[in-house]
């Protein structure tokens, strides 16, 4: 596969917070620790298809915004050599999801922000200038 594959789709921040337990409304509940992730289906087939196959040229399609969000998905794309992030577009606000985690559980409930993904239209795809073998495009639909 010369040419490698190209991913089309959302590309989120993921802002996971622990907390002690899901509270009721108009309650109160404990963050006891968060962290940070990519999140969405660009940022995830991307970055594992990076690490399976270091060789593999990808190219990731895409909107992020033009903030620290969308620069942190841009700098764990870094990390792999083989990842193409030309197709990119800066615009607005990075899409984000809230994960709260409960500790005890491991349930989570999700809120997410649509932000610049739900601006992500076949306009924003350059297919004549595409090269790739594989083109994947997917939770269009969620946006």
């Amino acid at each position: 596969m010369k040419r490698g594959i190209a991913i089309a789709g959302n590309l989120i921040v993921d802002y996971i917070k622990y907390i002690e337990r899901y509270p009721a409304k108009q309650a109160l509940t404990v963050i006891t620790h968060r962290d940070l992730s990519t999140g969405g289906l660009c940022c995830n087939c991307v970055i594992t298809l990076a690490k399976l196959d270091p060789s593999l040229p990808i190219k990731a399609l895409g909107i992020v915004g033009e903030d620290e969000a969308g620069d942190y998905i841009l700098s764990r794309f870094s990390a792999y050599p083989s990842v193409d992030v030309s197709n990119i577009t800066r615009q607005g606000t990075t899409s984000y999801t809230d994960v709260m985690t409960e500790a005890e559980t491991g349930h989570r409930t999700f809120f997410a922000f649509k932000g610049a993904s739900a601006l992500l239209n076949p306009s924003y795809f350059n297919f004549s200038r595409l090269e790739a073998d594989i083109l994947h495009i997917g939770y269009i639909l969620i946006t």
